[in-house]
């Protein structure tokens, strides 16, 4: 039963990204331009997003390999996966000192906490209300772009 939910689940996320990207074997660029195009028009913006893993900067310090007040000092000017940040808007050929990929769409986030403005890669924000729409868009764009890299 647990099989048949999951490839019910995968077959859902393929109609909805199908959807978005087309059928045809369009080169990448194009297929990043039609996510760009899709969010930018359904998404609710803003709206509130985390990280869904830690940042790659925060790596070393959650595997041991950097101390506990360092780390703490650098999440006070770095964007860090547990803060809550307000997705503003989707750029997708910006630059980002902060995104582990540079062909990712890109999120011009501002940090609640502090009003701090970041530009984070888009993949690796969920969407703090799972049960929003925007929870959904933001969710399909991750699985596609991590499992079509």
């Amino acid at each position: 039963m647990v099989e048949d939910i999951e490839v019910s689940d995968w077959n859902e996320y393929e109609r909805r990204i199908l959807a978005v990207i087309g059928p045809d074997d369009a080169p990448r660029d194009e297929l990043l331009q039609r996510w760009c195009r899709h969010l930018t028009s359904e998404l609710e913006l803003p709206c509130r997003v985390t990280g869904i893993e830690d940042f790659q900067w925060e790596e070393r310090y959650l595997m041991g390999a950097g101390s506990l007040e360092e780390y703490e000092a650098l999440q006070r000017t770095q964007p860090s996966y547990r803060d809550v940040f307000v997705l503003r808007s989707i750029e997708p050929w910006i630059a980002s000192e902060w995104s582990m990929c540079n062909e990712d769409l890109k999120a011009k986030v501002r940090r609640e906490a502090d009003g701090r403005r970041f530009v984070l890669g888009l993949s690796e924000l969920e969407v703090v209300d799972r049960a929003s729409r925007n929870h959904q868009l933001l969710d399909d764009y991750a699985v596609w772009f991590v499992n079509s890299r």
